[in-house]
């Protein structure tokens, strides 16, 4: 399965910093902060303003949205997202990547989706937050939001094939 439109970038920003101390996105690589590079990459990308969520704003180069569900963690960033996306599917992607490139973004732009999305993989490691979600993984994520249940890592592995 293919997309039928691009889909949206939504940069994850949003976080505690709880065990570094400091704002990751925050942090300055080349002259620039990992957000703001996240950013540029993401908008080079499509050519479209991308979403980053959880972050009040700091300029004009992408729109920014507070969670629509506080302290739920990325889960909750990727449900404002998708809400936001208009039935688009969502690139969700952490701010505080700093191997990221542009190639990167355009590989998993390139790639098919499941029904539910494409997550990226580090060998057997799944890596939720670069990766595709559709619009058909909105349910499932606010189903578990209602249970109580925060982890990206624990909702693909009860999918499995769905991405």
């Amino acid at each position: 399965m293919t997309y039928s439109t691009t889909p949206r970038i939504a940069v994850l920003a949003g976080g505690r910093s709880s065990r570094m101390g400091t704002d990751k996105g925050n942090l300055m690589l080349v002259g620039e902060t990992l957000l703001a590079r996240t950013v540029r990459l993401a908008r080079a990308a499509t050519g479209e303003t991308p979403l980053v969520i959880g972050r009040v704003a700091t300029d004009t180069n992408a729109v920014y949205l507070p969670d629509d569900v506080a302290e739920t963690g990325p889960v909750g960033g990727l449900l404002t997202a998708l809400r936001h996306a208009g039935g688009r599917a969502v690139l969700a992607v952490s701010c505080d990547l700093p191997a990221l490139s542009g190639e990167a973004f355009e590989w998993l732009l390139a790639q098919s989706t499941g029904n539910l999305g494409t997550v990226t993989r580090n060998g057997e490691q799944w890596e939720p937050l670069f990766a595709v979600y559709t619009a058909a993984a909105m349910p499932l994520i606010e189903a578990n939001i209602a249970a109580g249940k925060r982890s990206l890592h624990a909702l693909i592995k009860a999918e499995g094939d769905g991405f």
